[in-house]
């Protein structure tokens, strides 16, 4: 992180919040959206599986 906020489309996007990811998935509202989370999810526990050997 950058210390810096980020940019949102007000257009697209009422707002954001930081949350960990069952928070997250619980705030999503669309299962495309839902299935994106749990994926990046997985993808990162495995990263840091990996680099924890």
């Amino acid at each position: 992180m950058t210390g810096k906020e980020p940019l949102i489309d007000t257009d697209e996007h009422n707002g954001y919040r930081w949350c960990i990811f069952d928070v997250a998935n619980e705030l999503l509202k669309w299962p495309e959206n839902k299935d994106a989370l749990t994926r990046v999810e997985e993808h990162l526990r495995r990263h840091i599986a990996r680099h924890e050997r």
